[in-house]
């Protein structure tokens, strides 16, 4: 009987591993000096839902920043803004598989 119980649980864990409707969230952070970055996703097979969120450490609602550039990914994605205004830039990523 316990092995049956044993050969019962390692083929439900084998079974719900494999599963492709499996969604992971992910959250990744940094900062530096006067930055600080989050990316956040919901990754679920071949799709992957994302947020960049860049924040000025020092801004002021009336804030300008000039000459802005954000590469991601050694340049797959790159942002560039002569002024922009604030100090929070959210960036919305969404990629779907084949």
């Amino acid at each position: 009987m316990k092995k049956f119980f044993m050969s019962l649980l390692f083929f439900t864990l084998f079974i719900s591993g494999c599963n492709e409707g499996n969604e992971n969230n992910v959250k990744f952070n940094g900062e530096s000096e006067n930055w600080e970055g989050s990316y956040s996703a919901n990754i679920s097979g071949s799709s992957e839902n994302g947020e960049y969120i860049f924040r000025y450490k020092n801004a002021r609602e009336e804030t300008i920043i000039k000459n802005l550039k954000i590469v991601i990914n050694d340049g797959e994605i790159t942002l560039n803004e002569s002024e922009y205004k604030g100090g929070v830039l959210i960036y919305l990523h969404l990629v779907r598989g084949a």
